[in-house]
């Protein structure tokens, strides 16, 4: 389970960061997040699904860095991210 913190900017509402640890990362609904931080799941290797609100129009730098379990990331509208899945293989 993940808690997230947030910070409001002058352009809107910012997910800043999360905390914890699980296979799903459900972003809430009831903030109108605007942008996802970096970093915000980096490192999380047990991370198997991601999903953002409606709400959100950009995602910051290295998200999913080292998510090599990730399977699904659900969004609508962040910038070619649209119903993504994905699979990330070890080399």
């Amino acid at each position: 389970m993940y808690e997230y913190y947030y910070k409001t900017q002058d352009f809107g509402m910012c997910l800043m960061e999360g905390k914890g640890s699980g296979e799903e990362a459900i972003i809430p609904t009831d903030r109108d997040i605007l942008i996802v931080g970096d970093d915000i799941f980096k490192g999380h290797k047990e991370l198997v699904r991601v999903e953002f609100p409606d709400t959100v129009i950009e995602i910051g730098g290295f998200v999913f860095d080292g998510c090599i379990c990730l399977l699904h990331k659900v969004c609508n509208r962040i910038y070619g991210f649209c119903y993504t899945v994905i699979r990330y293989e070890m080399l």
